[in-house]
């Protein structure tokens, strides 16, 4: 085992603001960097530009890189997303099958816009450069930069085909995201085992698909050319490997686009970009869609789909393992584990899987980030994570 270096990260959003107020939040973040060794702080602002003043000097004091953590494609603060991704049968941001019902709950909606015709890339790079001139930000943080996941609605994983899109990709290519639900549910049902990249060749979807890698890495490098390089650096959001070529997230692709990465290998998380709410979506798609497939059978064809193992002790460490080899050493790669009691998404960490989670990063050769809002990593959670620094 060997000792690792650590990041965080922080939202401030209306819950936080209107439950914890200002005193309490800077009250615990003050005390985590007190206690936790930490290298960068990624900040997560819906609430006002004085939370960047006041926390990039918090960081200041503790000798800690403050970085702008931005989403892009879906919950940017004051953003009126002009074109939705839109699924073959016409769904617009969300489908229907499948979709985690706790979309919305929070301050979130994971609406996305059209990566490859929304017209608010270059107003990002605007909004981002501009941020990190007025405040003392070391580099930003790009989230956000994604298709809508399982948790959006199977329908939705074929997208995008807004009018726009439609018109480039011509009927036939429609008419194919039309029939690869129907695809996936009758591949489930006879039992066909193969991945993720069998499935998409069966489909006939390979040009959907490889456009959507193209969009996501252009919207990430016009970003990244937007910004001074020998001032700031750019750090990128991406899903577990097992989950990235769903939402068209290429490792290999960003990887050389940007200075790090940050897998979200979130092995217990119910939410978004969690392995198990994920893979539960998908199966529970699949069972809504025909009567005929059982639950623990459709789970097991995801499974198979992805390449992964929920209840494997070593899931943590696969993902890492994946991630490691899809980089390949084009740019430095952190893990995200789940270290949270979080009071609106349904993911608990306990102490002993706390220490577990710390344990298996330190057995690997990556260091890792805390997620995914420090505000709620309880002290006895964090306290395992210092004991390694």
């Amino acid at each position: 085992m060997r000792n690792l270096t650590s990041d965080a990260q922080l939202v401030i959003g209306s819950y936080e603001e209107r439950e914890l107020g200002e005193a309490e939040v800077l009250r615990r973040v003050d005390r985590y960097l007190c206690e936790v060794e930490t290298r960068r702080l990624m900040i997560w602002n819906s609430q006002g530009e004085r939370w960047y003043q006041t926390l990039t000097e918090l960081c200041r004091r503790h000798q800690v890189e403050a970085h702008l953590w931005y989403p892009v494609l879906s919950d940017r603060a004051g953003s009126v997303h002009q074109i939705l991704v839109t699924s073959a049968l016409g769904h617009r941001g969300y489908g229907s099958l499948g979709r985690w019902e706790g979309l919305g709950c929070a301050d979130e909606t994971f609406l996305f816009s059209c990566p490859e015709h929304g017209d608010d890339r270059m107003q990002a790079a605007g909004e981002i450069i501009t941020l990190l001139g007025r405040y003392d930000f070391s580099g930003v943080f790009l989230d956000r930069i994604r298709y809508p996941s399982p948790a959006n609605g199977l329908e939705m994983l074929f997208c995008c085909y807004c009018e726009r899109c439609s018109a480039l990709a011509g009927q036939h290519e429609q008419d194919r995201g039309r029939e690869a639900v129907d695809l996936m549910v009758d591949l489930c049902r006879s039992g066909w085992t193969g991945g993720w990249d069998e499935f998409v060749h069966l489909s006939g979807l390979t040009t959907l698909i490889e456009r959507r890698y193209r969009a996501i890495a252009d919207v990430v490098n016009t970003i990244a050319l937007a910004i001074d390089r020998s001032r700031y650096t750019v750090g990128l959001d991406l899903f577990s490997p097992a989950l990235a070529p769903l939402v068209g997230q290429s490792y290999r692709e960003l990887s050389r686009l940007c200075d790090w990465i940050k897998a979200m290998t979130y092995t217990h998380a119910i939410g978004p970009a969690g392995l198990p709410l994920e893979l539960h979506s998908l199966a529970r798609a699949l069972v809504s869609s025909d009567s005929a497939i059982a639950m623990a059978q459709a789970l097991r064809w995801t499974e198979a789909l992805l390449g992964v193992e929920l209840e494997s002790p070593d899931l943590l460490t696969e993902q890492i393992e994946r991630a490691i080899e899809a980089v390949d050493g084009s740019c430095e790669l952190l893990c995200g584990i789940e270290l949270v009691d979080h009071p609106l998404f349904p993911t608990r960490i306990g102490a002993d899987q706390a220490e577990e989670l710390v344990e298996q990063v330190a057995n690997s050769a990556i260091n890792p980030i805390a997620c995914w809002n420090l505000l709620y990593i309880p002290r006895q959670n964090y306290r395992f994570l210092a004991q390694r620094l």
